[in-house]
């Protein structure tokens, strides 16, 4: 295995799969087109929550918001205290706050002198992040942007599911259980139970080869 809970323990082996899957070639179908980006979706183990609230004035002169505004106001977020073992992975912003009072949609072309951001931040252990993000720079993919699993999920599903729910993901030797709402994770854990386990308990329970 190149992965095991999460975590590479087989970089070589993995970077060279990247290579592989970044060229993809079909013939027949006259298809071929190589991959030099990508979106890298990470397991929610080690996953460290955090909420936070900054304010910046707008640096328009007729107080228009543009997405430079956004963008500071997520760099300053990024500025705040986190585990140091940790690094931040994503900041989803939850509530923008303007003169004219809030909403929960990017206020991008709206006007106020001031705005401020209320965001959840999400972080993970340094290692197993940069061991991603590492091998598929070797394999000369870009990363554009990390994503934690659930969030991604939860973006997918959010046409359908406006009540908060718990989201179970049962990988191979663990798995996660989340607490979200729309389109954020509020909490994340995890236990070194997954398929493999389940599958060799029911194959000892009925006599079943493995």
């Amino acid at each position: 295995r190149l992965i095991r809970n999460g975590s590479i323990v087989d970089v070589k082996s993995l970077v060279n799969l990247f290579k592989q899957i970044s060229h993809i070639e079909d013939k027949q179908a006259k298809v071929r087109f190589d991959i030099h980006n990508a979106v890298l979706i990470l397991p929610p183990i080690g996953l460290e929550i955090y909420e936070d609230k900054k304010s910046i004035s707008v640096i328009s002169n007729n107080y228009r918001i543009d997405k430079v505004d956004i963008d500071n106001l997520c760099n300053l977020i990024r500025k705040g205290k986190i585990k140091s073992e940790n690094s931040f992975v994503d900041v989803v912003p939850t509530k923008y706050y303007l003169s004219s009072g809030s909403t929960d949609r990017t206020p991008i072309g709206m006007k106020s002198p001031f705005l401020s951001m209320r965001a959840v931040i999400y972080t993970l252990p340094t290692k197993m992040l940069k061991g991603y993000t590492t091998a598929l720079e070797n394999a000369a993919i870009r990363v554009k942007r990390c994503v934690i699993g659930p969030h991604a999920i939860a973006h997918l599903l959010a046409k359908t599911n406006t009540s908060p729910y718990i989201f179970l993901d049962v990988g191979s030797s663990y798995s996660s259980i989340s607490l979200i709402s729309k389109t954020i994770v509020y909490n994340s854990s995890y236990f070194p139970i997954g398929g493999d386990e389940l599958t060799r308990r029911i194959s000892n329970a009925f006599h079943i080869d493995f």
